[in-house]
Protein backbone atom coordinates (compact mmCIF):
# COMPACT_ATOMS: atom_id res chain seq x y z
CA UNK A 1 0.00 0.00 0.00
CA UNK A 2 2.59 2.68 0.63
CA UNK A 3 6.67 2.79 -0.26
CA UNK A 4 8.87 1.69 2.40
CA UNK A 5 12.55 2.58 1.62
CA UNK A 6 15.43 1.63 3.27
CA UNK A 7 18.52 3.94 3.37
CA UNK A 8 21.89 3.05 5.23
CA UNK A 9 24.04 6.24 5.11
CA UNK A 10 27.60 5.43 5.98
CA UNK A 11 28.74 7.01 9.55
CA UNK A 12 31.68 5.36 10.50
CA UNK A 13 35.55 2.71 9.71
CA UNK A 14 37.28 2.24 12.73
CA UNK A 15 39.68 -0.31 14.31
CA UNK A 16 39.29 -0.78 17.93
CA UNK A 17 39.74 2.93 19.53
CA UNK A 18 41.26 4.19 16.00
CA UNK A 19 38.52 5.96 14.22
CA UNK A 20 39.55 5.47 10.39
CA UNK A 21 37.03 7.58 8.88
CA UNK A 22 33.90 9.78 9.83
CA UNK A 23 31.49 10.61 7.81
CA UNK A 24 31.14 14.54 8.05
CA UNK A 25 29.34 15.71 4.58
CA UNK A 26 27.46 13.99 1.78
CA UNK A 27 29.86 13.08 -1.24
CA UNK A 28 28.15 12.91 -4.74
CA UNK A 29 27.64 9.81 -6.33
CA UNK A 30 29.28 8.32 -9.71
CA UNK A 31 26.47 6.53 -11.87
CA UNK A 32 28.05 3.83 -14.64
CA UNK A 33 25.69 1.92 -15.49
CA UNK A 34 23.91 -0.49 -13.01
CA UNK A 35 27.05 1.03 -10.04
CA UNK A 36 26.97 3.55 -7.81
CA UNK A 37 29.95 4.75 -6.48
CA UNK A 38 30.36 7.27 -3.68
CA UNK A 39 34.81 7.89 -2.92
CA UNK A 40 34.65 9.34 0.61
CA UNK A 41 38.31 9.66 0.04
CA UNK A 42 41.08 8.25 -2.16
CA UNK A 43 41.24 5.10 0.20
CA UNK A 44 37.45 4.62 0.96
CA UNK A 45 34.93 3.78 -1.87
CA UNK A 46 31.49 2.76 -1.40
CA UNK A 47 29.94 0.90 -4.19
CA UNK A 48 26.35 -0.60 -4.94
CA UNK A 49 26.35 -3.03 -7.87
CA UNK A 50 22.63 -3.76 -9.20
CA UNK A 51 22.66 -7.54 -10.06
CA UNK A 52 19.74 -10.31 -10.77
CA UNK A 53 19.88 -11.47 -7.26
CA UNK A 54 20.11 -7.89 -5.19
CA UNK A 55 22.21 -5.04 -4.56
CA UNK A 56 26.14 -5.63 -3.76
CA UNK A 57 26.76 -3.16 -1.20
CA UNK A 58 31.09 -3.10 -0.85
CA UNK A 59 33.62 -1.08 0.68
CA UNK A 60 36.33 -0.90 -0.72
CA UNK A 61 39.58 0.03 1.08
CA UNK A 62 42.72 0.54 -1.07
CA UNK A 63 45.49 0.14 1.89
CA UNK A 64 45.26 -0.93 5.04
CA UNK A 65 43.02 1.10 7.59
CA UNK A 66 44.89 2.62 10.45
CA UNK A 67 44.91 0.90 13.74
CA UNK A 68 44.81 -2.34 15.17
CA UNK A 69 41.79 -4.69 15.60
CA UNK A 70 38.59 -5.39 13.76
CA UNK A 71 37.55 -3.64 10.81
CA UNK A 72 34.20 -2.09 11.94
CA UNK A 73 32.33 -0.16 8.73
CA UNK A 74 28.89 1.71 10.87
CA UNK A 75 25.59 2.78 8.97
CA UNK A 76 22.62 3.91 10.39
CA UNK A 77 19.45 2.53 8.74
CA UNK A 78 16.50 4.70 7.90
CA UNK A 79 13.12 2.82 7.62
CA UNK A 80 9.69 2.86 8.85
CA UNK A 81 10.08 -1.27 8.27
CA UNK A 82 10.92 -3.30 11.17
CA UNK A 83 14.11 -4.84 12.57
CA UNK A 84 12.76 -8.43 12.03
CA UNK A 85 16.19 -10.49 12.81
CA UNK A 86 19.81 -10.13 12.95
CA UNK A 87 23.12 -13.14 12.85
CA UNK A 88 26.30 -13.05 11.01
CA UNK A 89 24.28 -14.99 8.19
CA UNK A 90 22.37 -11.69 7.89
CA UNK A 91 19.65 -9.30 8.97
CA UNK A 92 16.22 -8.63 8.05
CA UNK A 93 13.83 -5.54 8.13
CA UNK A 94 10.72 -6.09 7.26
CA UNK A 95 6.66 -5.40 7.81
CA UNK A 96 4.96 -8.58 8.48
CA UNK A 97 2.68 -10.39 5.89
CA UNK A 98 4.58 -8.10 3.08
CA UNK A 99 8.00 -8.30 3.08
CA UNK A 100 11.41 -5.81 2.73
CA UNK A 101 14.52 -5.59 2.49
CA UNK A 102 17.93 -8.25 3.94
CA UNK A 103 21.56 -7.96 4.13
CA UNK A 104 23.23 -11.18 3.40
CA UNK A 105 26.72 -12.38 5.62
CA UNK A 106 29.46 -9.69 5.27
CA UNK A 107 32.86 -11.35 3.56
CA UNK A 108 35.46 -9.83 3.21
CA UNK A 109 37.70 -10.33 -0.34
CA UNK A 110 41.45 -9.18 -0.66
CA UNK A 111 43.75 -8.71 -4.16
CA UNK A 112 44.15 -11.91 -4.51
CA UNK A 113 40.93 -13.14 -4.19
CA UNK A 114 41.25 -14.48 -0.46
CA UNK A 115 37.96 -14.54 1.53
CA UNK A 116 36.80 -14.62 5.12
CA UNK A 117 33.61 -14.47 6.92
CA UNK A 118 32.69 -11.71 8.92
CA UNK A 119 30.15 -10.77 11.54
CA UNK A 120 26.86 -8.50 12.07
CA UNK A 121 26.55 -6.24 15.05
CA UNK A 122 22.96 -4.66 15.62
CA UNK A 123 22.93 -1.77 18.22
CA UNK A 124 19.88 -0.09 19.38
CA UNK A 125 16.51 -1.16 18.03
CA UNK A 126 18.15 -2.02 14.70
CA UNK A 127 18.85 1.68 14.24
CA UNK A 128 22.27 0.71 13.58
CA UNK A 129 24.75 -2.07 12.14
CA UNK A 130 28.13 -2.69 12.07
CA UNK A 131 29.95 -4.96 9.29
CA UNK A 132 32.96 -6.47 11.11
CA UNK A 133 35.97 -8.38 9.39
CA UNK A 134 38.72 -10.00 12.04
CA UNK A 135 41.74 -8.21 12.66
CA UNK A 136 43.86 -11.20 11.52
CA UNK A 137 42.55 -10.75 8.11
CA UNK A 138 42.98 -7.27 7.68
CA UNK A 139 46.66 -6.77 8.71
CA UNK A 140 47.98 -9.83 6.57
CA UNK A 141 45.62 -9.46 3.56
CA UNK A 142 46.51 -8.17 0.30
CA UNK A 143 45.16 -4.84 -0.57
CA UNK A 144 43.15 -3.42 -1.97
CA UNK A 145 40.63 -4.96 0.14
CA UNK A 146 36.28 -5.20 0.04
CA UNK A 147 34.15 -5.76 2.48
CA UNK A 148 30.41 -7.03 0.79
CA UNK A 149 27.24 -8.19 1.94
CA UNK A 150 24.54 -8.54 -0.55
CA UNK A 151 21.33 -6.32 -0.36
CA UNK A 152 18.06 -8.49 -1.37
CA UNK A 153 14.85 -8.56 -1.27
CA UNK A 154 12.75 -10.32 1.93
CA UNK A 155 9.33 -11.41 0.59
CA UNK A 156 6.71 -13.91 2.02
CA UNK A 157 3.89 -16.05 0.10
CA UNK A 158 1.42 -16.20 1.53
CA UNK A 159 -1.93 -17.96 -0.12
CA UNK A 160 -3.89 -20.79 0.47
CA UNK A 161 -4.00 -21.95 -3.59
CA UNK A 162 -1.67 -25.00 -3.98
CA UNK A 163 1.29 -24.40 -5.84
CA UNK A 164 1.20 -20.51 -5.41
CA UNK A 165 5.33 -20.88 -4.18
CA UNK A 166 6.58 -23.06 -7.16
CA UNK A 167 4.19 -22.36 -10.09
CA UNK A 168 4.06 -18.46 -9.86
CA UNK A 169 2.32 -16.13 -12.06
CA UNK A 170 4.97 -14.06 -12.36
CA UNK A 171 9.22 -15.02 -12.13
CA UNK A 172 12.57 -14.19 -13.40
CA UNK A 173 15.08 -16.27 -14.28
CA UNK A 174 18.55 -14.40 -13.87
CA UNK A 175 20.21 -17.24 -16.15
CA UNK A 176 18.50 -16.09 -18.91
CA UNK A 177 17.39 -12.67 -18.51
CA UNK A 178 13.93 -13.62 -18.72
Amino acid sequence: PAELPLRFPLESVRRSGTEVFARTADVPPAVTGNRVQYTHRGDLTEVYEVRGDGIEQSFVFAERPAGRGDLVVRGAIATELAWASASDEGIRYERAGVGGVSFGAVTGIDANGATVGGSIRVTGDGEHVEWVLPASFVDHCAYPLVLDPLIGSAFSIASTAAFDDVGPSVAYDAGTSR
